[in-house]
């Protein structure tokens, strides 16, 4: 599992997923304007036009969020396929081509989900933020 971590087909799944989501979400739209409110024949008239059209724009609106939610999973397989337990802001910024708000917004929900611990001496002798990520589950708290 580890070992076959790629950050670049990682990105790439991620920005599928995104225009995946948006590609089903206008689907449903479409069809469920066409088929509600044209005389354009087609299979589905009607309520069974929201029927159809619904779930596609749920599932658009689902895959796009997969899309665009903090890769928390990840950073840990990169963690342990790195075998590297101390991050700071400016290793994901530079690793993962972030901006810096979200390198901060991804390593405080480690720290919030048990993935990882904020280090204050050492930030305050690198003068950054640094955390330690937890590689396993026995190095977790």
């Amino acid at each position: 599992m580890a070992k076959d971590f790629s950050v670049t087909d990682f990105k790439r799944k991620r920005k599928l997923l995104q225009q995946a989501g948006k590609w089903v979400f206008f689907g449903g739209v479409v069809w469920s304007l066409i088929d509600c409110f044209t005389s354009f024949p087609t299979p589905a008239r009607g309520p069974f036009a929201l029927a159809v059209g619904g779930p596609l724009m749920i599932l658009g609106a689902i895959l796009y969020i997969k899309g665009v939610s903090l890769p928390l999973k990840e950073m840990t397989q990169m963690a342990s396929y790195q075998k590297k337990e101390v991050w700071t802001v400016v290793d994901l910024v530079n690793e993962w081509d972030l901006s810096h708000a979200t390198a901060e917004k991804i390593l405080d929900a480690m720290v919030q989900r048990g993935y990882a611990e904020f280090l204050p001496d050492e930030s305050r002798r690198n003068e950054m933020k640094t955390y330690k990520v937890f590689i396993s589950r026995e190095t977790r708290r």
